[in-house]
């Protein structure tokens, strides 16, 4: 769908009033989204300003995005909406992405790491001089890890850090790498050393969970936006309504991240919840296929409460056992959740 469709797909009406709060919720999301894709491309700071073609009178966003508003409004989730939205620039004029680790660092944040990499690999890497070399590395690592191949993640998060030292994201991506890899003892030496610059103040009660995981976790305000030490953090909460909240936040926060995604999935299980826990398996592979972790234990639980594999989701069975089959996965070495049915 072209970009022009979304803007005049549907006749221009006048917000009636009733539909104020909604328009005025998705214009506060579209400036949101654009800083925080701006962020996560790397692209730098900037706006977007809608203008309509012929009179070029500025538009809000409501109005000048008239289809993307009314698909908007039919998802549940920040981060699926979020993920319209993104989608949505990119159709602007490419987004603004004129560089490969542009591209390969948006395709990430929109869980296709295998494309992310597939672009990397596109091109020759930036030469260690080029002010490109350490945003091109961290996009390689990120690829890596985002494709469950945190080893590999490894070089690549090294050079980024040698060449910005100062650039904490970079650090952030190469804790992330070293925990995933097991070097937890390194990992964390990062981890801290980002925490300890946290300036956390006092909040209220009823505000102390959502201050934390903007000074700690969130992407645009937070020193060390990890979904490895989100993890950590949400485990570590022993109080229910703040757990919840937690998790809830950082859910919409890490959606890009196979690891957090599939850490969640775990939770909601340990909590009873087997209905939500196949839901979340399901919606990551369906995103992203390689998981193996993911494809092994929804089989090994589909097997559990369908042992013919004919009632409960047959397709996707068929398909993860077929996966399975291709890439040779066991289950040595991977995290298995005993189910109590």
């Amino acid at each position: 769908m072209g970009f022009f469709k979304k803007l005049f797909g549907q006749k221009q009406e006048t917000v009636q009033a009733s539909d104020t709060g909604m328009a005025q919720r998705f214009d506060a999301e579209w400036v949101a989204a654009v800083e925080r894709y701006c962020i996560v491309t790397g692209i730098g700071p900037g706006g977007i300003v809608l203008k309509h073609p012929q009179t070029l009178e500025i538009l809000a966003p409501h109005a000048g995005l008239n289809q993307t508003f009314q698909e908007w409004q039919e998802l549940p989730t920040l981060y699926a909406r979020r993920q319209l939205l993104f989608r949505t620039m990119l159709e602007m004029g490419d987004g603004g992405l004129t560089k490969v680790w542009h591209a390969a660092n948006f395709l990430v944040a929109d869980s296709r790491g295998d494309e992310a990499l597939e672009t990397l690999e596109s091109e020759d890497p930036p030469s260690e001089n080029d002010e490109d070399y350490a945003p091109h590395c961290d996009a390689y690592a990120r690829a890596y890890i985002a494709l469950t191949r945190q080893w590999e993640a490894i070089d690549w998060a090294r050079k980024a850090v040698a060449a910005a030292p100062e650039e904490t994201f970079f650090q952030t991506t190469l804790g992330d790498a070293l925990h995933l890899s097991g070097e937890h003892d390194e990992a964390h030496a990062i981890y801290e050393r980002l925490m300890a610059t946290a300036s956390l103040g006092e909040a209220d009660e009823a505000g102390a969970i959502r201050e934390l995981f903007s000074k700690m976790f969130a992407l645009e305000t937070g020193v060390l936006p990890s979904p490895v030490m989100a993890f950590q953090m949400a485990s570590g909460l022993a109080d229910p309504a703040q757990s919840a909240e937690f998790w809830a936040l950082a859910e919409d926060e890490f959606y890009y991240s196979p690891y957090f995604r599939v850490k969640h999935a775990y939770h909601l299980l340990e909590q009873g919840d087997q209905n939500r826990y196949v839901a979340k398996l399901a919606g990551l592979i369906n995103d992203m296929p390689w998981v193996k972790e993911a494809n092994l234990n929804l089989l090994g639980f589909l097997e559990h409460v369908d042992p013919t594999g004919k009632n409960v989701l047959p397709e996707m069975q068929a398909e993860i056992r077929e996966r399975i089959r291709a890439n040779n996965w066991t289950v040595e070495g991977m995290n298995q959740y005993e189910i109590d049915l």
